[in-house]
């Protein structure tokens, strides 16, 4: 066997290229943001 097994999608994938894309961060961070800030979650 050689090498790492690099799974269903390889590191020249198009889900590698857009999860690698640094914009995911700003991306990221800002749905949890929105998930957390939601008016919903404070309604008593």
């Amino acid at each position: 066997m050689s090498g790492a097994d690099p799974g269903l999608f390889g590191p020249s994938s198009v889900t590698w290229q857009v999860h690698g894309d640094p914009m995911m961060w700003i991306a990221g961070i800002r749905a949890l943001y929105l998930q957390a800030l939601h008016p919903a979650r404070y309604a008593a």
